[in-house]
């Protein structure tokens, strides 16, 4: 295992990485990304070079898992909805008449009236 693998793994990356192998390809992960095919490519080369060892190989006009990215993607592929799931999470407060949901962000925690 890379020595950078535990300390540096972003959750951006399996997420892209996960997409990638569903889809077959750069471009239709990119567009179920909503990202351009260069950021999902260097976010792959980001992943590859986290992990230090090949996780997709080129056949033909898409792309096939190495038997690493195969363990990688059965790894991922439960747990992403999980820390989706725990970065939004639903509040609601016994005395509250209203709901609220909580969404966690990078850039902080944001609180935003859940709509009824």
């Amino acid at each position: 295992m890379h020595m950078n693998y535990g300390r540096d793994l972003d959750l951006n990356l399996l997420r892209v990485f996960v997409v990638v192998a569903e889809a077959g390809g750069v471009t239709a992960a990119a567009a179920r990304l909503y990202l351009t095919q260069p950021a999902v490519s260097a976010a792959l080369k980001r992943l590859r070079q986290a992990v230090g060892a090949p996780l997709l190989a080129r056949r033909g006009r898409g792309l096939v898992l190495t038997p690493r990215g195969q363990r990688l993607l059965e790894c991922a592929r439960p747990h992403l909805p999980a820390c989706q799931a725990a970065a939004t999470r639903h509040v609601t407060r016994p005395d509250a008449a209203q709901s609220w949901t909580t969404m966690v962000r990078r850039d902080g925690l944001i609180v935003r009236p859940r709509a009824s």
